[in-house]
């Protein structure tokens, strides 16, 4: 019970959902193997080993050996029973709101999966370096793409962290970490991902100098600073979702014993960005729990984990030809009516979108037309635009590049201003822009010393 809200946690509102225990996956850490320093749940897990090997038929020796596809079995089965344990807990005293028992992170593959059926949702944690979306599917996979080939077709799909491992590394201080939020954002839209959460905004306190961790974001501007252009993205619907859904059902043999993922499969690297991807898993007579995972209506049911899914070239878009990659240019371009973007290696680019013409000349930056009043750009009269470029770490603080370039909206909308923003939101001295041919040339500033700006029609 709060005792300020007189609510207990169960029945607050503000409770969204509940995690059984954070990356603590026998599959992902191996906390019983056999070096570890647990006598008392050591003799428990080889009780457990020993009593499933005899149930199954199984040979005891192979089980307790961790790496082996066949301990991946009962690993499974401990731990779905533990799972099921606490969630069955958790309803009996009243909890409403989704369970999520563990969740698909680190280097964890698709026979991590059966135990995680013991929650209303499958969950995944995932970090990145620098500059992903450089990354060729044909041939490399990359953390993010672990979100959705473990999205189980049965049911919702949350992401409860992800991030850019090197964000305040010195090494990377000076990448790209404003690609990460429109990126997911995007991708959540596209791939109907039911929520993502950015890890961490603070871990550290909010002291007003970044500890240069990876896990306190809140003054790393490039990073957070994108936060307002991602939540139109994903919050207002900006980007549609996918067309077409393609649907892997793992059989025994590839979710156990090849233990799929996006280093091993080249179909789970190149459909993500192209269409829909779903996952189900097949019944395991080792696990009589698990039960088979329903294909979803309309989906195109693949089998072949080598297949790709790109056609050849520099490039992969998206179904719905809103989204677009070009790992050879370093370039993500996202098209929609309400938010058109470009963000990577823009020097040297001109990137042309539906409404919009970039020419960007900071070497690596990010640039947002967001509309804030849910017409579309070229009809819009109250827009954001939202600009970051690269950063270094000196002196305990983040200090980041203004972004040099412009941007051509075409718009139908009279009297366009634009309005420089100070971080509190606090507006600065409106620019006059000028139309020509129903084109505005707006020159972003470099020396206001922010990365928001309002472009809204002048009264």
């Amino acid at each position: 019970m709060n005792p300020y809200t007189k609510l207990a946690l169960k029945d607050d509102p503000a409770l969204a959902g509940v995690m059984i225990w954070n990356e603590n996956s026998i599959m992902g850490v191996n906390v019983f193997r056999i070096t570890a320093k647990t006598p008392w749940h050591q003799s428990r897990y080889f009780e457990a080993i020993k009593a499933f090997a005899e149930k199954n038929g199984l040979p005891e020796a192979t089980l307790k050996a961790p790496w082996t596809p066949q301990a991946k079995l009962v690993q499974n089965d401990i731990e779905y029973q533990w799972n099921h344990r606490a969630a069955e807990f958790l309803r009996n005293v009243g909890v409403k709101v989704p369970i999520t028992a563990d969740q698909i992170w680190g280097p964890m593959s698709s026979s991590s999966l059966p135990a995680l059926t013991a929650g209303d949702v499958t969950d995944s944690h995932a970090y990145s370096r620098a500059e992903f979306i450089n990354a060729n599917p044909h041939y490399a996979g990359t953390p993010f793409q672990a979100f959705a080939w473990s999205h189980l077709a049965d049911r919702p799909k949350t992401i409860t962290e992800y991030n850019v491992s090197g964000v305040g590394e010195a090494a990377e201080v000076g990448c790209d970490a404003f690609t990460i939020m429109p990126y997911i954002a995007a991708m959540g839209g596209f791939q109907r991902w039911e929520a993502s959460m950015l890890y961490a905004y603070s871990q550290s306190g909010l002291g007003g100098i970044n500890t240069c961790s990876p896990w306190d974001s809140y003054n790393v501007a490039p990073l957070i600073g994108m936060a307002p252009a991602a939540a139109l993205i994903y919050r207002e619907g900006h980007v549609r979702p996918a067309e077409k859904t393609v649907y892997f059902p793992l059989s025994e043999d590839q979710s156990i014993y090849q233990a799929t993922d996006q280093t091993t499969s080249r179909a789970a690297r190149t459909v993500e960005e192209r269409h829909r991807l779903l996952i189900g898993l097949d019944a395991i007579k080792e696990l009589g729990w698990l039960k088979p995972t329903p294909a979803p209506a309309d989906a195109e049911v693949v089998t072949d984990l080598q297949r790709d899914f790109i056609p050849p070239g520099d490039e992969v878009v998206s179904d719905t030809g809103e989204l677009k990659r070009n790992w050879v240019n370093g370039t993500y371009v996202i098209d929609t009516p309400k938010t058109q973007l470009a963000m990577g290696r823009l020097k040297g680019e001109t990137i042309r979108t539906a409404d919009v013409t970039f020419t960007i000349n900071s070497p690596e930056a990010a640039v947002a037309l967001s509309s804030l009043d849910k017409k579309p750009l070229k009809e819009s009269k109250r827009m954001l635009l939202t600009t970051a470029a690269r950063m270094e770490y000196k002196d305990k603080h983040f200090h980041t590049e203004p972004v040099d370039g412009a941007v051509e909206l075409k718009s139908g909308a009279a009297r366009l201003q634009l309005v420089p923003l100070k971080g509190d939101g606090t507006e600065m001295t409106p620019i006059p822009l000028q139309q020509k041919a129903g084109v505005y040339h707006i020159a972003i500033p470099a020396t206001l010393g922010t990365h928001w700006f309002l472009i809204e029609e002048k009264q």
